[in-house]
């Protein structure tokens, strides 16, 4: 037995070991008393054990034949040797009596099966799709777990699949033409990429590689493909992505590039990029040098040495700088570039962008010369513009707005709060409510206040801004100071009620004159009726000088109203003014000092030498009650330009005027007094001490003379009244003409047309005349009045008639009268006479006025 090549073991009925072949020990490396009186499964491999007790156990009974089993045996140094096993019971031999157990080393053989079935499991379990094919009919042999799992086909489906059917994007012909090659020989393997055509129809990609080998003696295909669904997919989002990227780039006029950074340091750009540049793709060739030259000669050397600089020190960089085309064009570009690091550490390429510009910097500069503009409009402009918080705080303003407030600059005026610059601080907390409740204010007047403290009025125009709360958070607008248009205003206002006041005296003294007539009338024919009696001589004087009285009041309101006609003629201002201070001297009170400032030489106006002296009476009397306890009264003349007077009266006109000022330092006057000092029978004396006219009659005066008076007062501070008139160019005086010369005799025989609309001096005017001899015709309007004449045009041989009569006047009665008797004598009459109907009645050659 020891000459059998392979184990030879001997066992007993129980299973010990008797004996153990020479070449078993060999194989298993152990010595004969390592197994000889052992159990045999003591050597036996722990997972086999099952399998070798139930082998021994068939063998030990009757006529038992097993087939062969695989165990493992543990050899002299532990390794575990397969063996392949026969056995045989010939414990009935009597040469032999034991359970022969023969053998084979299998080991190399169980490590090539292991392989193979691991293999088998490892291609079975493989993510990676795998397909076996014949080569000739094209039918699927086998697909593993992941190919079947993925096409939906079951294991029991595989042998009846065509490859073909499989494959969607091959048919038979396009299938032998791709597999010729290996069939061939002409290639071990070839590179695979199409699509699956799963069982429910749909289809997905694969990539792969096929080869040619043989299955057991028959020819197959294998090949071995991963499912390519999530690159595809990625793929076709990173073309999506390119090509958004391309119109993205194309649309901002960015484009990107790449520097690789070895000795060519070659270019790559993007289609934007060659765009921006004006070529084609094609028509750039990679190299530094190409795009140095497209880099305007002004700023090449710059752009190349940051670049420069920034590779050398693994850095970045971002500039701005012009190219020039193939074309000549220039555009501006920015370029922003970085280095790209391989492990984070060495650099290997440089990247970046370049964007077209050109656009953005011509808008820049628009933008630039816009704010330009703007900061010289703001800063320029008259207005004054101003930004602030509703907190008070002045962000930001124009030099305008800083000299509107008396401020030196803006810094300066930037430093307060806004509510310093308002009259009251309650007028800026309801200047933000207002502005909060309306959003935006136009045209509104504030009263604000200067920082020398005077006040102002300005015209102002807001807007608010509010934020998402919708609270106020700044306040924008612009402001023009009125305050000379104010005043300008407040002048119309009191010329306008000065004209009212003026038409109303002008009434006044109409009826007033009317009624005074009457009373002289009746004194004077109660003096002629009372004859060498002279009880009645006393009163009849007191009613005269009572009259006389009431007719200086009247003419003072005809003064005050201009319906007197004054004579003017060249006068010299200062001869006038230095014989009114030589007579003041000696007529004012020693306490006061009256002084005077002749401007030399003397300016001329046209004045009425009587009304100019009534100016410089009332305004020094003024004076003089003012300086109770005495002062300085200081007469000044001088020329101002006529510019200079229209900024401060409208109706000015542009030639030099002669000022007169009366200057005193008096008790001075409230603005209040200072508004309402030239309205009749104003005043601020006791009663019984003035009149009330003195003032109003100066304003009369000076406006008859085409001329202005302006006062500036304040209490504390004396006044000084301003009379500007109208400097007159000749010197030579104009003679008047009197139209009114001529004298009408009569004698007593005569027959008078008397035409007037009171009753009572009607009557009592026709009953003197009666008495006197003449005979009286009468009428009470001035169209009775013309017919009257008209009835008695031969016998009537004077005219007396009143101006303000009813159907039609005094004046439009005498017109007729002329078509009719162009020399009639007329006596015209009336309380008051317009300096304009009195030209018209000397034109119509009216013998007398009363």
């Amino acid at each position: 037995m020891d000459g059998f090549s392979g184990t030879l073991i001997l066992l007993d009925s129980e299973g010990i070991i008797t004996h153990v072949s020479t070449s078993a020990l060999q194989i298993l490396g152990c010595t004969a008393e390592d197994f000889i009186g052992r159990i045999i499964h003591e050597k036996v491999h722990p997972d086999d054990l099952e399998r070798s007790t139930e082998f021994i156990e068939s063998l030990c009974r009757i006529d038992a034949e097993p087939l062969p089993t695989h165990i493992r045996m543990r050899s002299g140094s532990g390794r575990w040797i397969w063996l392949e096993i026969e056995g045989k019971n010939m414990l009935g031999d009597p040469d032999v009596t034991a359970i022969v157990l023969r053998g084979r080393d299998i080991t190399d053989r169980k490590k090539i099966e292991t392989l193979k079935s691991d293999m088998a499991r490892l291609l079975e379990e493989s993510l990676a799709e795998t397909f076996v094919a014949d080569a000739f009919s094209f039918r699927a042999i086998y697909l593993n777990r992941a190919a079947r799992s993925n096409s939906g086909y079951s294991e029991e489906e595989v042998p009846f699949l065509d490859a073909r059917t499989v494959l969607a994007s091959f048919d038979d012909k396009r299938y032998r033409a791709l597999t010729k090659p290996l069939i061939h020989g002409l290639t071990r393997e070839i590179s695979l990429r199409t699509n699956v055509r799963r069982k429910d129809g749909t289809t997905y990609p694969i990539e792969g590689v096929l080869q040619f080998t043989s299955f057991g003696d028959r020819p197959v295909f294998l090949g071995i493909a991963r499912d390519i669904s999530d690159q595809v997919h990625r793929e076709l989002e990173l073309r999506k992505a390119r090509e958004s990227l391309e119109k993205a780039q194309e649309l901002a006029r960015v484009g990107s590039w790449e520097a690789e950074l070895h000795k060519e340091r070659k270019l790559v750009w993007s289609k934007q990029t060659c765009r921006i540049f004006g070529i084609t793709p094609e028509e750039f060739d990679g190299k530094s040098a190409t795009f140095r030259s497209f880099i305007h000669p002004i700023d090449r050397e710059r752009v190349v040495e940051l670049i420069e600089e920034a590779i050398r020190s693994s850095g970045t960089y971002e500039t701005d700088f012009r190219i020039q085309r193939n074309d000549g064009t220039v555009r501006w570009l920015r370029a922003r570039g970085d280095m790209v690091r391989e492990d984070n550490i060495t650099p290997f390429r440089f990247v970046g962008t370049v964007q077209d510009i050109t656009e953005q910097r011509k808008a820049e500069e628009m933008l630039r010369e816009s704010e330009e503009r703007f900061r010289q409009f703001f800063t320029g402009d008259l207005a004054g513009h101003f930004i602030s918080w509703p907190d008070g705080t002045i962000v930001a303003c124009n030099p305008a707005f800083a000299k509107l407030y008396g401020y030196s600059s803006v810094d300066e005026i930037l430093s307060v709060k806004a509510q310093s610059l308002y009259v009251h601080a309650i007028d800026r907390e309801d200047f933000i409510r207002r502005l909060t409740a309306e959003r935006r204010l136009e045209n509104i007047e504030e009263r604000v206040i200067r920082k020398n403290g005077t006040e102002a009025y300005v015209l102002e125009n807001v807007l608010g801004e509010f934020n998402e709360k919708d609270e106020l958070v700044e306040i924008r607008g612009s402001l023009v100071d009125i305050t000379e248009q104010k005043k300008l205003e407040q002048q119309v206002r009191q010329v306008q009620k000065m004209e009212g006041l003026g038409t109303l005296a002008g009434g006044i003294a109409h009826d007033f004159n009317n009624l005074l007539g009457i009373i002289l009338a009746h004194a004077t024919l109660m003096e002629s009726l009372s004859g060498a009696d002279g009880r009645f001589s006393k009163s009849i004087q007191s009613i005269t000088k009572a009259v006389d009285r009431g007719s200086a009041l009247v003419r003072q309101l005809l003064t005050f109203a201009r319906k007197q006609d004054a004579r003017l003629q060249p006068v010299s201002l200062n001869a006038h003014v230095t014989e009114f201070v030589t007579l003041m001297k000696e007529t004012m009170p020693k306490t006061i000092d009256i002084r005077m400032d002749p401007l030399e030489p003397g300016p001329i106006v046209q004045a009425n030498p009587n009304q100019l002296h009534q100016v410089m009476l009332n305004l020094a009397v003024n004076a003089r009650d003012a300086m109770p306890a005495g002062g300085t009264l200081m007469l000044r003349t001088e020329v101002i330009p006529g510019a200079a007077i229209a900024r401060r009266f409208s109706k000015a006109l542009n030639v030099p005027y002669a000022c007169l000022s009366i200057e005193d330092t008096g008790t001075g006057m409230h603005e209040e007094t200072v508004s309402k000092i030239f309205e009749p029978f104003f005043t601020t004396k006791e009663p019984g001490q003035g009149t009330g006219l003195g003032l109003p009659v100066v304003y009369g005066i000076v406006t008859g003379h085409n001329g202005f008076i302006d006062v500036v007062s304040a209490p504390g501070r004396g006044t000084k009244f301003s009379v500007y008139l109208p400097l007159e160019q000749t010197a030579s005086p104009v003679e008047r003409v009197n139209n009114c010369s001529r004298n009408v005799h009569v004698s007593g025989n005569e027959t008078i047309l008397l035409v007037e609309d009171e009753e009572l001096l009607r009557v009592l005017v026709a009953d003197m005349l009666e008495r006197q001899g003449f005979t009286v015709l009468v009428a009470d309007s001035g169209l009775s009045g013309y017919e009257t004449f008209i009835a008695n045009a031969g016998k009537i041989d004077l005219i007396v008639t009143d101006l303000g009569l009813p159907k039609f006047g005094g004046v439009e009665l005498v017109r007729r009268i002329r078509t009719v008797h162009p020399v009639v004598p007329v006596i015209a009459a009336s309380g008051f006479l317009e300096p304009k109907g009195r030209r018209e009645l000397e034109r119509l050659k009216v013998s007398s006025f009363l």
